[in-house]
């Protein structure tokens, strides 16, 4: 998961997960984006992926307070 500002400059990286520790089950991530308050920001949910080892991901239930 990342984070760019309203030029499309990247601010931060979130989030990284890899397939090498995948699990079977719904994981909760928390990020305190409060630093970022009052800026337009884009938010990216993004994989990379190949022939030799595949990678999904599911996303549910965004919030931003």
């Amino acid at each position: 998961m990342r984070l760019y500002n309203q030029n499309g400059s990247l601010l931060t990286t979130l989030v990284t997960r890899s397939n090498r520790d995948a699990r079977n089950q719904w994981v909760q991530e928390t990020v305190n984006l409060s630093s970022y308050a009052g800026q337009t920001v884009r938010l990216e949910f993004s994989v990379t992926t190949d022939w030799l080892l595949p990678t999904s991901f599911f996303i549910d239930d965004v919030e931003l307070k």
